[in-house]
């Protein structure tokens, strides 16, 4: 899905204020991780990623810095980013009282302005990560032809998203009584509408935040394909579910779903140093 210049333009700026007005519900729910980050995201990017003490890493979109702060405590140098300067100040309002030799360096820096990513460096970093954002930028372009830039040569590239065929502002619960079965049973299932061409759309990221925010779908190939273009490729991929003795008494949850992944996150190193 694209879009011409000045919605884009447009677009940004609505999600960006939608995120300052958020910024305080989404920190004091995040905290340093709920659920779905420590059982979901964390593992699976823990993974891909093997961040080691020292290494130089990028958080690209961190938010409140949870993962940042994460990566601090395994020993790595810090630069953590984000187009929220309240999101940005939220983080750093945790960081006292941590004893590190390195404190995380904290940035505003929108990642899908090139000015911007630029000024984070070149052949800086050992590791980059997003977690859980490139479905909340408008333009991901800038950040895909950035991130081979920004990296050392054998550095890695690791993101996480909601899965793209499966997660999404067109999929929905369905649950229904199946009494062809002995005894019968509660079946929960995912109605997918569209996938190829769902337009910008709010949702809710989680339960009680003050205001909807914008989700940029992306057909799991337009995504691929833009790595590809700008010189990476992937050599690892993890779709990360509930597992099957997770619990949910709410009918509508993704805890009925342990077969189904509602995350999907891949590793990409650089093919190609050729711009």
């Amino acid at each position: 899905m694209t879009h011409g210049k000045h919605q884009s333009s447009t677009l940004a700026r609505q999600a960006r204020e939608i995120w300052e007005r958020n910024s305080v519900y989404w920190d004091s729910h995040m905290g340093e991780g709920n659920a779905f980050h420590l059982q979901l995201i964390r593992p699976a990017v823990e993974g891909l990623l093997a961040p080691r003490p020292g290494e130089t890493v990028l958080d690209l979109a961190c938010g409140n810095g949870l993962y940042a702060r994460h990566l601090a405590d395994l020993g790595c140098n810090v630069v953590a980013c984000d187009f929220s300067e309240a999101l940005i100040e939220l983080a750093a309002r945790r960081e006292p009282g941590r004893n590190r030799s390195h404190p995380i360096e904290y940035q505003v820096v929108d990642a899908a302005e090139p000015e911007q990513l630029a000024t984070l460096g070149r052949d800086r970093f050992d590791a980059i990560v997003c977690n859980m954002s490139i479905m909340d930028i408008v333009d991901i372009n800038p950040l895909f032809e950035a991130v081979p830039r920004m990296l050392k040569p054998e550095g890695r590239f690791v993101f996480t998203i909601m899965h793209p065929c499966f997660n999404h502002t067109e999929a929905a619960f369905e649950s229904a009584l199946d009494e062809l079965v002995a005894p019968p049973a509660v079946r929960h299932s995912l109605r997918i509408s569209n996938y190829l061409d769902i337009p910008p759309r709010k949702g809710l990221g989680v339960e009680g935040q003050p205001e909807m925010h914008y989700y940029f779908h992306r057909p799991l190939s337009d995504i691929l394909n833009l790595a590809f273009a700008h010189g990476m490729m992937m050599d690892g991929i993890m779709e990360p579910a509930f597992p099957v003795e997770a619990q949910d008494d709410h009918r509508h949850s993704w805890r009925h779903f342990p077969t189904i992944p509602l995350v999907l996150a891949a590793r990409f190193r650089q093919s190609l140093r050729n711009w």
